[in-house]
């Protein structure tokens, strides 16, 4: 449950998003393709790594949208692996300022360096002893310093609003014994 659009790489085998502020479920191929244009999490990934994500301040290429780079995989094999493999075999007008982007040694970089940093299967497994879950009360000024330092801008628009829907979890009943459950997986 979150409005960040980069979990919508998870989706599939099981797992689904739902955007609770829009009341909005992807929960199948066609739920993906509808809301980004693509049935495929692994391509909206790829797409997202040329587009950038301006809420975590992870810059993209000039003139790449999510729509640009899934027109451009659709008309070169569907993947910018694909899109490579044309360049290379000289099938892309590079001449084309977005395609010629794209390709450059600038824009492979941007998106080798994206992907590194929206990639969740690159992410470390964690373990149940990584886990800490407690509800102390919270302190809005300490929690939006923390969203400041680390530039979540999304939040930062409205702190209140985000921090909603866990304070309301931590007045539901059962709440308790639920944390409770969870840390004894580590035992």
């Amino acid at each position: 449950m979150t409005n960040d659009s980069d979990l919508l790489q998870a989706v599939g085998h099981g797992i689904g998003w739902f955007d609770s502020r829009a009341k909005k479920l992807i929960a199948t191929a066609d739920d993906l393709h509808d809301h980004v244009g693509t049935p495929d999490p692994w391509t909206y990934l790829q797409a997202k790594a040329l587009a950038g994500d301006a809420s975590d301040t992870i810059e993209g290429l000039p003139r790449v949208g999510i729509p640009t780079a899934l027109k451009v995989f659709g008309q070169h094999g569907g993947s910018i692996e694909s899109f490579y493999a044309h360049v290379e075999a000289g099938k892309v007008d590079l001449k084309k300022k977005t395609l010629g982007a794209i390709a450059s040694a600038a824009g492979r970089a941007t998106y080798e360096r994206n992907m590194k940093l929206m990639d969740l299967s690159r992410a470390p497994v964690l373990r149940a002893s990584d886990v800490t879950v407690s509800c102390e009360p919270l302190d809005e000024v300490v929690f939006s310093d923390w969203v400041e330092h680390f530039s979540l801008q999304a939040i930062l628009r409205n702190v209140g609003q985000f921090i909603e829907p866990f304070i309301e979890a931590t007045r539901r009943p059962g709440q308790r014994d639920l944390e409770a459950a969870i840390a004894r997986l580590g035992t």
